[in-house]
């Protein structure tokens, strides 16, 4: 294994941490500083809520096909009356959406649970795609209500205790909610150990956290409208799809095209983004798990999705 090109392109770009994984042994390792030190993940949150999800269908806390209003009564008698669960992993649940709707709730909302479960409806749920903070944040009251208790104290309790996660914090806004569109922080290791457990289909130290019918459906397609994005996880499938160009800190997302997000990588292949070019790539026909975090690129562009997923690949091989 070679990973020079790998090295050459995350250090242009103020990479901290970049770590590869084959069948569970690490064997490649850049750290800027010398240490693995925490750092934000952002959207890769979304990612770690699914897994969360789906442990709670299994304890029948929750129905993917549950309509949000079991959970916000507001929303039964509204627009919103039709939208499930389902359509908010998904990111096709019609809720109002745009730009600056989303960065006004991340930069100026003191409650973001309110403002996400107030935004209003404009479109079918179930037949529009957009890349909508404000749809995974609904997911903070609805788990809050479905679990019963806090979602980071589940989350710990089911998942990030069992895999001897030391370092994740998750933040909250100034309202006490739990951030289910971002807020991760979390080293190097131990995100690469979420990864380690979804190409292992749930099960970790013989034991399954995750039931790996939820990872495979999960990481399956998870719309007709957009099949590059299964349940808060990005997948390398063939469709007419959008790519994550605004989760990892683009202005915008490229024109929906035909083909895969990253043509030259493997079908299986498996992304949680992040903004500021957080990316962890999953393979599971490579035994492939790597990331990278760091610091928001100069240039974001120059250290694409594609760059990345294919400097890894090419290091492995």
């Amino acid at each position: 294994m070679n990973f020079r090109e790998l090295d050459e392109l995350v250090d242009a770009h103020q990479s901290v941490t970049t770590m590869v994984w084959v069948d569970g042994e690490r064997v490649h390792t850049n750290l800027s500083k010398g240490v693995d030190r925490p750092w934000r993940v952002y959207s890769i949150t979304k990612s770690i809520v699914s897994l969360v999800t789906g442990i709670a269908q299994d304890e029948g806390l929750i129905n993917l096909d549950d309509r949000v209003s079991r959970f916000l009564p507001e929303w039964a008698t509204s627009a919103s009356s039709e939208v499930t669960i389902r359509h908010l992993l998904t990111m096709t649940s019609g809720r109002t959406w745009n730009p600056q709707l989303d960065d006004e709730m991340v930069s100026l909302a003191e409650n973001q649970s309110a403002f996400a479960r107030e935004a209003g409806q404009s479109g079918e749920a179930g037949g529009v795609w957009h890349y909508d903070n404000m749809a995974a944040q609904v997911l903070e009251p609805v788990l809050t209500a479905a679990l019963g208790r806090d979602i980071e104290a589940f989350a710990r309790e089911r998942l990030f205790e069992p895999l001897g996660l030391t370092s994740i914090s998750w933040e909250r806004d100034r309202s006490h909610n739990l951030l289910t569109y971002a807020g991760i922080t979390a080293s190097g290791a131990d995100l690469g150990a979420l990864g380690q457990l979804v190409l292992d289909q749930g099960v970790a130290t013989g034991h399954q956290l995750v039931p790996s019918a939820f990872i495979a459906e999960s990481t399956g397609a998870g719309s007709a409208i957009n099949p590059a994005y299964g349940y808060l996880w990005w997948i390398n499938v063939d469709g007419y799809v959008y790519d994550g160009g605004r989760a990892v800190g683009l202005d915008h997302d490229d024109v929906p095209r035909n083909g895969r997000l990253v043509p030259g990588a493997p079908a299986d292949t498996i992304w949680a983004l992040g903004w500021g070019s957080q990316m962890m790539t999953i393979i599971p026909s490579l035994g492939v798990v790597a990331l990278r975090l760091g610091r928001r690129p100069r240039y974001p562009e120059d250290l694409s999705l594609e760059a990345f997923t294919n400097a890894v690949i090419a290091g492995v091989r």
